[in-house]
């Protein structure tokens, strides 16, 4: 989840997918929101949810 002082402004869900055929782990993201305003949008909230993501993916 996103933050800015508090005020929630953007989350990321998603799901591990073990695929046994590849031998590796997938994650599967179910969902990737920002709150509806410039501010939070024009900020890179969006980019940083899916930063995050990548280096716990690692």
């Amino acid at each position: 989840m996103a933050e800015d002082k508090a005020l929630p402004v953007g989350y990321l869900t998603y799901y591990p997918l073990p695929l046994v055929y590849a031998l590796i782990p997938w994650l599967l993201i179910k969902e990737l929101y920002v709150i509806d305003r410039i501010e939070y949008r024009r900020r890179g909230v969006g980019k940083a949810l899916m930063s995050t993501l990548a280096r716990e993916a690692q």
